[in-house]
């Protein structure tokens, strides 16, 4: 007996989509930032809307860190 098809699992449909040079380099580079491909970031921007990127910050300098961390609090603050 062979295995049922599971249609559903197969991307059969495509949408074209133009892109200026800049609006393409600002899609690209979200998708690099979430560490994603092209296709699965955009796809994830169309169905759920918003993409969760992290960006992190690499200092060594100890007022830098100390003003990272004063951000860190205003923002989360702000978030309530």
């Amino acid at each position: 007996m062979t295995r049922p098809k599971k249609e559903e699992m197969y991307r059969n449909h495509r949408i074209t989509v133009r892109f200026t040079e800049t609006e393409f380099s600002i899609i690209e580079t979200a998708a690099k930032q979430a560490n994603m491909s092209l296709a699965s970031y955009v796809r994830t921007q169309v169905l759920k809307g918003k993409v969760q990127t992290k960006i992190e910050i690499v200092a060594d300098v100890p007022e830098i860190k100390k003003l990272l961390a004063e951000f860190g609090k205003i923002g989360s603050n702000l978030n309530q």
